[in-house]
């Protein structure tokens, strides 16, 4: 709580436990419990003033987390992500300021997630500002899950506003976006990127998304959608058409 970090190499602030037990690659670590982030600010990490070195990590993070809470805190200008989920469950993200992160909030593999009443913006670098994906972490056959996610009552400006990724999951590994509902959000701007309000970015085989990939249960209501006239072309884009 009531914590500044600027300039940083890597992450900004993380807590958790790593996913893999680092002495047996074939064992997973139960997740960490019970964090709370709080009127952190958080800015300038990750590299982000040094530019001739690639960013690498995020400037608020729970790895490996259950039942937690990120809110109120002011995360801007970082080389990486803003704030990140990274195999979580049970986490609410709320009355946030993030802007001109890599993606300002970050859900990679999470479970009963909720974004709501944050403001995420960008003026100076094209990304997005809520971004859900899965990062592979082990070599081994594993399903991967982004499920109940409820995104509601967001202020989103600059650029995308919802943007899913596959992610690094690979043939032998399985994908699912599963009952993610994004509602009651105002969505403004979309003038850094080409990219849709709610964009999908996929693999694709045989005119289909590829086998372990599976999108269900999406859910895009009651959000106010709006662009400068000469940026905007679509509301949804990705590989294929929007059914």
């Amino acid at each position: 709580e009531d914590c500044e970090v600027e300039g940083s190499i890597g992450h900004g602030i993380m807590a958790g436990v790593g996913i893999m037990n680092a002495s047996n690659k074939t064992k997973f670590l139960d997740p960490a419990k019970r964090i709370a982030f709080r009127r952190l600010s958080v800015h300038h990490t990750v590299n982000n003033n040094d530019h001739t070195k690639s960013p690498w990590g995020s400037a608020v993070k729970l790895n490996n987390a259950k039942y937690g809470i990120i809110e109120d805190c002011y995360v801007h200008d970082n080389g990486g992500e803003g704030i990140d989920l990274d195999n979580a469950w049970q986490v609410i993200i709320q009355g946030n300021i993030s802007a001109n992160n890599r993606a300002n909030i970050y859900l990679d593999k999470a479970s009963g997630v909720s974004v709501r009443n944050n403001l995420c913006y960008y003026t100076s670098r094209p990304s997005a500002n809520i971004f859900l994906s899965m990062e592979v972490y082990s070599a081994l056959v594993r399903d991967l899950f982004l499920v109940d996610i409820d995104i509601e009552n967001n202020v989103l400006f600059g650029s995308n506003g919802v943007a899913f990724w596959q992610g690094t999951v690979s043939a032998i590994q399985r994908a699912h976006f599963h009952s993610i509902h994004i509602r009651h959000n105002t969505m403004i701007g979309k003038t850094l990127t080409g990219s849709g309000m709610l964009h999908f970015a996929y693999a694709v085989s045989g005119g289909k998304p590829v086998q372990n990939v599976s999108i269900k249960n999406l859910s895009f209501t009651n959000n106010i959608v709006s662009a400068h006239p000469d940026s905007v072309r679509t509301l949804v884009t990705g590989p294929l058409n929007p059914q």
